[in-house]
């Protein structure tokens, strides 16, 4: 192999690393982002099962929550 030939294939390997790194990191955002929207979507539904609860006279019901 000449010189050139075992620069490109550096350069390549690089390449090829630093791209695998950004899909990686691309993925843990997407997988973050969805459990976000599972957790806000849950909430939602609580509390406008509560909402809906007040407005009908029902007794609060326990969410699970934990909230003091």
């Amino acid at each position: 192999m000449s010189l050139d030939d075992d620069l490109r294939d550096a350069v390549q390997q690089r390449l090829t690393e630093r791209l695998e790194r950004a899909a990686q990191r691309r993925d843990k955002r997407a997988q973050q982002l969805s459990e976000l929207s599972e957790r806000r979507q849950h909430g939602l539904r609580a509390r406008h099962a509560a909402k809906l609860n007040r407005a009908a006279g029902a007794p609060p019901q326990d969410t699970g929550q934990g909230h003091a």
